[in-house]
This record gives C-alpha cells, structure tokens and sequence, in this order.
C-alpha cells in the first residue's frame, strides 16, 4: 500500500477534514503503539507499512512499559493535541487501517504482546469494522 492510499484511508474512516489531520493521527497513534513493542515487532509491524507511516512506527525506541487502553488513549490525544473521544476514533480508524492491510500473523504476534483489554482498539466498538463508524 502506498503512503497516499494508507492516509487517505485513515481520514476516510476517522472522517478528517484534511490529509494532515490523518497524518498527525498516524503519527500520534503509531508512536504511541509503538512504545508498547519490542524493537522485532516494530520492524515486523513497519515492514508492512508505506513508508511514511513506518517511518512513524520506527520513531520510538520500543517498550515503555505497557499501559492501560485509557492510558494510551490519553497519549495520543496529548500527542495529537485533540480531546479524548477525537483521539479514540483517530486511533481505532488508524489501527483499523493497519490491520486490514497487515498480515494475520504480524497482527497476531502484535496482539500477544499487548494486555487483552487493548483487543477493544483492534476490533473496534461493537457494529464497526475494525474501528470504522
């Protein structure tokens, strides 16, 4: 998928005004979920990325500690400098476009290392696919 494809998608699905609202979504999310990998699975997650958007992923260090979902929502609304229900959606519509254009075992293996309650960001409120509204 091309950097294009992949940042329109994400202001498609978190209904942005413009491509560098998406683009700040992607970055804010995907540092943020990036802090909770090893450095393995980032390259892994980065690998199927535009490049663009793995540069985004590679910008952390890896492992931070994991935190609560709410924790890292709060993150990346800091980051993203929106209110937390804006960070919510931007974040589910980011995940939702990287799972959906991820291999099942990149997303698998991304899942095992995260607590059960981020499965809720993977997945998308019930009805949605992905975090798609």
């Amino acid at each position: 998928m091309r950097r294009n494809e992949f940042i329109g998608q994400i202001q498609y699905r978190a209904r942005l005004s413009s491509r560098e609202d998406a683009v700040e979504a992607a970055r804010a999310t995907l540092t943020t979920l990036t802090e909770l990998l090893l450095m393995r699975e980032i390259d892994r997650l980065a690998s199927g990325m535009p490049t663009g958007a793995a540069a985004f992923a590679r910008l952390s260090g890896g492992v931070d500690g994991l935190r609560s979902l709410d924790e890292f929502f709060a993150r990346v609304a800091e980051r993203e400098r929106v209110e937390l229900p804006q960070a919510v959606a931007h974040s589910r519509a980011v995940v939702g476009v990287l799972v959906d254009n991820a291999h099942p075992d990149d997303v698998e293996e991304l899942l095992a290392q995260l607590p059960d309650e981020y499965l809720a960001l993977f997945t998308g409120a019930p009805g949605e696919k992905n975090g798609a509204a």
